[in-house]
């Protein structure tokens, strides 16, 4: 269980657009959100002090490579999905286009 680096997690407040990113180096702390599904609401109390009290909700996370996550894919890795594209002519066609996601589990190596 070896995290490289640091996680940055950006906290934001959308009612006053307030947010704030925040470096994480204890992978202690990051553990209350191992194993959350997208949307989950996890209290923030392992993050420090100053964040007692909080309930956070994950919202999506991006990895190195700035692959999303996608709600409805219910897997732990990253998967190539078949998504509906773009139109190609004025009959309505459609290009189809692959794209890499992750799913809405969080696992360890983040």
């Amino acid at each position: 269980m070896k995290i490289h680096g640091s996680c940055r997690l950006n906290i934001s407040f959308p009612a006053t657009g307030c947010q704030k990113l925040i470096e994480v180096d204890d992978k202690r702390k990051l553990h209350t959100f191992y194993e959350k599904r997208m949307a989950t609401e996890v209290a923030a109390d392992a993050l420090g002090e100053e964040w007692k009290g909080y309930v956070v909700r994950i919202s999506g996370r991006n990895d190195k490579q700035c692959f999303p996550m996608k709600q409805g894919v219910l897997t732990h890795g990253r998967v190539r999905l078949l998504l509906r594209g773009i139109p190609v002519t004025d009959q309505g066609e459609l290009e189809r286009e692959s794209e890499n996601l992750y799913g809405v589990a969080l696992r360890m190596p983040i």
